[in-house]
């Protein structure tokens, strides 16, 4: 059973707090709270934290016990990351922080400070792979360490809550303490140990302790303004490519059968003149 929509109204009447006011607290609009007490709307995780953290009670707690009855139990702050988001008042949907490089030195002591992040430019993108129940960020990179990927590039990145989720192959942007800001492949998970690699072979690979990592962020594309110029597309390889092709073709085709048939045919009407 879900206890959620009468623990939200206990707990707002415990401190006096209009259904406004709760929203305001917890960074939604005031029809997203009678519609949760109402039971005709879930809030989302990152919606259920900042609840849990403001009424001081686990998230447990909150959707599975009559706290109408008993006394919740603490909320413990190491249980659970509070995810600092933009939320759109109207629309009640997540604004998509932009951290570009300028600020990433910033982000790097401000990550889960909601002031911070609320300061940021934000974007409401209309890419249908962008679905409405995920936290995203992009984060501009610099260098040359993930061409084709160029300097300056934005990457849209979705937030990831455990290391557990991390897949060798695929690249993320990591939030570390040590190195900072960085968009790379993950090559190898070795226990608490991630080696993270650049696609660019220049470029050596390295290795980052779980415990170093503190927010990761799995890429999900990019967008640039660094528009490819006229050198980029090469004829002259394409050209050899074909020649190749061609040349392949010819070592390995066999005569055609219709052509033996007509040359026997025509020794075979000589002979008999």
């Amino acid at each position: 059973m879900n206890y959620l929509p009468g623990n939200l109204k206990v707990l707002r009447k415990k401190l006096a707090l209009t259904q406004a006011g709760l929203a305001e607290q917890i960074g939604v609009n005031r029809s997203a709270i009678g519609a949760y007490e109402e039971g005709r709307a879930d809030p989302r995780v990152q919606t259920l934290i900042r609840m849990g953290v403001f009424f001081k009670v686990s998230v447990d707690d909150l959707l599975n016990k009559d706290l109408s009855a008993q006394e919740p139990k603490a909320y413990v702050a190491d249980q659970l990351r509070v995810l600092p988001v933009i939320v759109d008042r109207s629309t009640e949907r997540e604004v998509i922080p932009l951290i570009p490089q300028k600020a990433a030195a910033g982000y790097l002591s401000n990550y889960s400070d909601p002031e911070f992040i609320a300061d940021q430019q934000g974007f409401v993108m209309p890419y249908p792979q962008l679905t409405a129940d995920r936290t995203y960020r992009i984060f501009q990179i610099g260098g040359e360490s993930m061409l084709p990927v160029p300097d300056g590039a934005y990457i849209i990145a979705q937030y990831v809550s455990s290391l557990s989720e991390v897949r060798e192959g695929a690249c993320y942007v990591f939030t570390t303490r040590e190195e900072g800001i960085v968009y790379k492949r993950v090559l190898s998970i070795g226990g608490n140990t991630l080696t993270l690699s650049s696609d660019n072979p220049e470029y050596e690979s390295f290795a980052v302790a779980g415990s170093d990592v503190l927010e990761i962020w799995q890429a999900l594309g990019f967008t640039s303004f660094d528009l490819p110029g006229p050198d980029a597309y090469q004829p002259e390889l394409s050209e050899i490519s074909l020649a190749l092709k061609a040349l392949q073709q010819q070592i390995g085709a066999p005569e055609s059968p219709k052509e033996d048939v007509k040359t026997k045919k025509k020794k075979k009407k000589k002979s008999k003149s």
